[in-house]
């Protein structure tokens, strides 16, 4: 039976784990929903993010995040959710899970590769997929197209990105699939976070929400990177002192990256800068875009004007059209 899934491997307890760590994030959530706790971290396997509404992958049986997020919102009146999800893998199975839902935002920062990274969607887990119908613009996708991304880019994006649409959406929860695999030293992501800005992610992340904050557990093949990584979180939950961050400087992949996330949400989110310029595929109702040419011909008139005292020729009936005459000058 494990053989017909991606990546699943089953022996006779599979079942009674998988229930038990969906049913330990369940309880941790409803401690935290009754004020008994304030927030949490639960270290459960098999993880979840991978796990399709009706199909499970990736290790994952059960989509814990995605089904502790239903029940925030059915058994205590939650409604909006903000589930960040940090693993190195993209979560397949929950951006499907909430892919028109308008109350839940998934944000996911993940090694993409151009989609050769598992789970080698090229199409989902991109920065272009944003949701559909009611949820569109729910969906944001921070891929990473190489390998050796650390601390200056995974703050960066959370300055850029991620903590402005935060403000925004204010939400009622927050959920972290908290994978640990982009920690430096997992041999399998390949990343170079480390304890310290984990500890920072976290501490930002608790201001929201009224600090009800869960970090459940995910990936991660380097137990030594899991266990620091995770005692950074949950010291920052505690309000135990984070160690100090060096000088952010992200990398021109990295930029690159979040400019093209820009330009795709900022059509969605007013907290970020409004940079989205395509005014053909569903023009939004009173947003006036103007075309870099036109900019650039305001610009060459205002010169020309000023230092050589040029101005337009008059338009003439050619065959050349307007669009040749209107850039041609004179004193």
């Amino acid at each position: 039976m494990a053989n017909s899934y991606n990546s699943i491997y089953l022996n006779n307890l599979s079942a009674f784990c998988a229930r038990l760590s969906c049913g330990s994030l369940i309880e941790l959530c409803k401690a935290v929903a009754l004020g008994q706790v304030l927030n949490g971290v639960a270290i459960i396997r098999p993880p979840g993010h991978h796990a399709e509404p009706d199909e499970a992958g990736g290790f994952c049986l059960y989509n814990n995040v995605a089904i502790a997020a239903r029940y925030l919102q059915k058994a205590h009146g939650l409604q909006k959710i903000f589930i960040l999800d940090w693993d190195v893998h993209h979560g397949n199975g929950t951006q499907t899970a909430f892919y028109d839902d308008p109350n839940v935002v998934y944000c996911s920062i993940h090694r993409f590769d151009h989609g050769a990274f598992y789970p080698g969607d090229p199409v989902a887990a991109a920065h272009t997929a944003i949701g559909e119908g009611a949820g569109r613009g729910r969906t944001i996708n921070i891929p990473w197209n190489s390998s050796g991304m650390g601390d200056s880019e995974y703050i960066y994006a959370f300055d850029k990105v991620i903590m402005p649409i935060l403000y925004e959406f204010a939400p009622d929860f927050v959920l972290v699939s908290a994978g640990f695999d982009a920690a430096k030293g997992d041999h399998i992501g390949q990343m170079l976070v480390t304890p310290a800005a984990y500890g920072h992610m976290t501490h930002m992340l608790k201001s929201l929400a009224g600090g009800k904050i869960i970090l459940a557990l995910e990936g991660g093949y380097n137990l030594d990177s899991i266990a620091v990584s995770g005692l950074a979180c949950a010291k920052a939950l505690l309000n135990d002192p984070i160690e100090p961050l060096g000088s952010i400087v992200p990398n021109a992949l990295c930029v690159q990256t979040i400019h093209e996330v820009i330009e795709v949400q900022s059509r969605y989110w007013k907290s970020l800068p409004q940079v989205y310029t395509d005014p053909i595929e569903e023009p939004v109702v009173g947003r006036h875009v103007v075309g870099m040419n036109k900019m650039m011909e305001a610009y060459r008139k205002s010169y020309l004007k000023e230092r050589y005292d040029m101005i337009p020729m008059a338009k003439l009936e050619s065959e050349t059209g307007p669009a040749f005459l209107d850039n041609v000058h004179c004193t």
